[in-house]
């Protein structure tokens, strides 16, 4: 909470210290416990979304794997691996990761890999000549791929899997949802950044549906508006992206407003909003569905902002009134570029 509280003091302190601080003690711990116990999962669940919202303004956050060192125990906090209809145990959910540790985990690293392809775009006139990274480029295509086919795979829990808090305002939907919005906003990010990505993928929808039916799908297989949104014939990029996009806001909608997952919308408020612009091609019905959605996300981060008396969620208001600003003027937006150029690099959540 230190590292996270830090900006509402000085919006621009990120509180890298404390993140790091804390990481070494998670790292240290397996070594220095002579019972050789274990950090609880709690605190490794914490450090996912804390290295998930730091990164996005910081890209010297270091990117550890606690998974590697720790494995889930079965009384902590379960992560996004799903559980039999037969097992005891459900999966308790975390107030900052719920049951998103996985969805979260990949955003970080789709974070991560735009910058650095952000990073060798800019530095590509100058190294050009010198022949430096020759492999660079096949090298994030690779890894695009990579993740790409990771998020398609990627299973979710299932609602009956997911345990009651008891908190009335936060129901075990609450925890689902904002799963499922990460992982919208995962494919938004990769597939705006590699546009081919998201046309083969629309080709092998197209070509399955065509052939034998399968009950195995996961959970991105699963979703029936998202695969007819990608195979629609007379569907463009640009239009697939703002559909995945929406589905974002779409299922924040379905969150009141007085959910213990609240705190954690702010980011996926800024993501989803890149994808609402309104063109004289829209029809009727359809621009006026896109200006309701931008009242939803402003209206949101207005009660945040109010609610939690925090600087950082105005910011975040700010960033989204600019997106709204460029998009009604024909800009291609991408909400990273958006609040770095604003620089108002501050924690998000």
């Amino acid at each position: 909470m230190l590292e996270l509280s830090t900006s509402w003091h000085n919006v621009k302190d990120l509180g890298i210290a404390h993140l790091q601080a804390v990481q070494n003690v998670i790292l240290n711990c397996a070594v220095e416990s002579p019972d050789g116990s274990q950090p609880p999962d709690f605190f490794n669940e914490a450090l996912i979304y804390w290295k998930m919202i730091t990164c996005v303004l910081n890209e010297n956050v270091t990117l550890n794997d606690y998974s590697v060192q720790y494995e889930p125990q079965p009384s902590g906090v379960a992560t996004c691996k799903c559980l039999t209809l037969g097992s005891v145990a459900q999966i308790r959910s975390h107030p900052w990761t719920g049951v998103a540790s996985v969805p979260q985990t990949m955003f970080t690293r789709v974070v991560r890999l735009i910058q650095e392809v952000r990073i060798f775009e800019q530095g590509q006139l100058t190294t050009r000549r010198s022949g430096s990274f020759p492999n660079r480029p096949r090298d994030f295509l690779l890894s695009v791929h990579m993740l790409e086919e990771e998020l398609w795979s990627l299973e979710l829990p299932s609602l009956h899997e997911i345990a009651n808090t008891g908190d009335e305002n936060t129901p075990a939907i609450h925890h689902l949802l904002p799963a499922e919005t990460y992982m919208f906003a995962n494919l938004n990010q990769l597939y705006y950044t590699s546009p081919n990505l998201c046309r083969r993928r629309a080709k092998e929808i197209i070509e399955i549906s065509e052939a034998e039916g399968t009950s195995d799908f996961s959970w991105a297989e699963s979703q029936a508006g998202l695969c007819s949104a990608l195979s629609c014939s007379n569907r463009n990029t640009e239009k697939r992206l703002m559909f995945i996009g929406r589905s974002i806001l779409t299922r924040l909608e379905e969150i009141r407003v007085s959910s213990g997952t609240s705190w954690v919308q702010p980011l996926l408020l800024l993501v989803g909003s890149a994808c609402l612009p309104t063109t004289p091609e829209l029809e009727g019905g359809e621009e006026e569905e896109i200006l309701r959605m931008r009242r939803f996300v402003l209206d949101r981060l207005s009660y945040l902002s109010i609610a939690y008396l925090s600087e950082p969620m105005h910011c975040v208001k700010l960033m989204v009134l600019e997106i709204f600003k460029r998009l009604d003027i024909g800009v291609n937006v991408f909400w990273m570029d958006v609040l770095h150029s604003m620089g108002l690099v501050t924690i998000i959540g």
